[in-house]
Order: structure tokens, then C-alpha cells, then sequence
């Protein structure tokens, strides 16, 4: 999602017994996708190639891809591009019985904006699929100790040691980099570094801050983690310690 000048190709072929020039023309406006490209141009070889008899050109198109919605730009939804080639300066022959060569069209009907057949044109279409990480974020607790039971069926109580767990899980069909986390310690608790500090794993780091900003709210104590990396149908952690006051 948002990516600019993406590239997608198709293959242009003259089927024909004599050589052509065609005109080709782009469209990212196709009717039963999910969702519209923008600016969609020929970039390569151009927008006329000619080419000989049974000869086959590589044509690369660019287009420009929306940013992410969450609807209709979102993991695996689609986008169709039509490639449109018109025979340049070409009349078919009229009448029967004619001296010379003759000119006839035997083009079948192409996508919509063809449309026909015998009019010496051909489209067809060629498909964007989005790939983006789809995240989703928890948080868990669990008592880890207390200073009667230990860490035997220890319970809720002034001198508890909580463990916090902030999962991070990609659903999508692409890895998530540089994700940061950050949480605040809650209230009446006090962050710990007993049994461990703060940790996260899939590449991060994560430490204590006690003037974390969060979303412009007041500063206050709690961990900071960045650099994490999820990748496509995984899962990433951060977690750490806080003693209820």
C-alpha cells in the first residue's frame, strides 16, 4: 500500500504475417476489483513498439498503488491493470475479389476496453495484490510471586511480583519492521527489575523510562521497546515485571 511507480508486465505479441507498429494504452480503472490504481504509464520499451511477424515484446507498466485503508487497500486485496495494443494506421481490406494484399482482421475480442473482435485491437489485464503486515496487539498478566507463598500459587496482594506480556501478532502476508512499543507502568505498581528487567525478543530492545510520553499524555514511568521485527504469520513479545506498591 502506497507504494509508487510498482511495476507489473505483459507480453505483446504480432500474430499477424506482416510487421505492425501498436499504440499502447494503460488503465487502472477496472471494473470487479477492490480497489483503483493511479498513474498508470508504459514505461518500457514505450507507448508504440513495432514489432515483425510472430515477434513478442515485454512491456512493463507503472502504477501507483493507494495507501492503506484497511477495507479495500489491505492485505491480499487486488487490483486489475488493463494493457491496451491498436494496430497503428492499419484499414482492412473492403469488398470481394480485390487485386493485391489483403488487409483482414482476425483479432478476438479482448477485456472491456476492447471489448470486440476484428477491430485490431487486443487488451488483457494483469493483476496488483496487496501484501502488508496486519497487526494486532495484546496485553496479559500473570501473578509471578508474593511475599508470603513465593512463587507457588502466589496471589494479587501488597508486595506481588506481576509479569506483563505485550504480544505482538502479524496476521498479514508481509513482515512488520521497526515496530516500537511502549506501555506505562499501572497505577500504584512500581516497575521491577526482579525476576528480569524489561525484555523483547524479534530483534528489539527494551528499557525502563520513567518520563514515557505516550500519544502526548502525561509522562510518567514505564518501558519503552523498539527495533522489533514480526514476521508474516508470527508472533513478537515484550515483556516485564511490576511489584503491586
Amino acid at each position: 500500500p502506497g507504494s509508487a511507480s510498482t511495476s507489473i508486465t505483459f507480453v505483446v505479441k504480432n500474430e499477424g504475417n506482416s510487421s505492425e507498429t501498436f499504440v499502447l494504452s494503460t488503465t487502472g480503472t477496472v471494473v470487479g476489483d477492490d480497489f483503483d490504481t493511479t498513474g498508470c504509464t508504459v514505461t518500457s520499451p514505450g507507448t508504440s513498439i513495432s514489432m515483425g511477424e510472430d515477434a513478442e515484446q515485454v512491456v512493463t507498466v507503472q502504477c501507483t498503488i493507494p495507501a492503506n485503508d484497511g477495507v479495500n487497500v489491505a492485505d491480499t486485496k487486488t487490483s486489475y491493470v488493463d494493457l491496451l495494443a491498436s494496430v497503428a494506421s492499419v484499414t482492412e481490406t473492403v469488398g470481394a475479389d480485390t487485386t493485391g494484399v489483403d488487409t483482414v482482421f482476425a483479432d478476438d475480442a479482448g477485456t472491456a476496453t476492447d471489448g470486440a473482435g476484428r477491430n485490431a485491437k487486443h487488451s488483457a489485464v494483469n493483476v496488483y495484490t496487496v501484501q502488508t503486515a496486519d497487526i494486532k496487539v495484546t496485553k496479559s498478566s500473570e501473578v509471578y510471586s508474593d511475599p508470603f507463598n513465593g512463587t507457588t500459587d502466589p496471589k494479587r496482594i501488597p508486595g506481588a511480583i506481576i509479569k506483563y506480556t505485550i504480544t505482538i501478532e502479524n496476521t498479514g502476508s508481509a513482515a512488520a519492521s521497526g515496530l516500537n512499543v511502549a506501555d506505562y507502568i499501572p497505577t500504584n505498581m512500581t516497575y521491577a527489575e526482579t525476576p528480569a528487567t524489561c525484555t523483547a525478543d524479534s530483534g528489539g530492545t527494551c528499557v525502563f523510562d520513567a518520563g514515557l510520553v505516550i500519544n502526548g499524555a502525561d509522562a510518567a514511568n514505564g518501558v519503552s521497546a523498539t527495533g522489533l521485527s514480526v514476521a508474516a504469520g508470527t508472533t513478537g513479545t515484550v515483556t516485564f515485571y511490576a511489584v503491586v506498591d
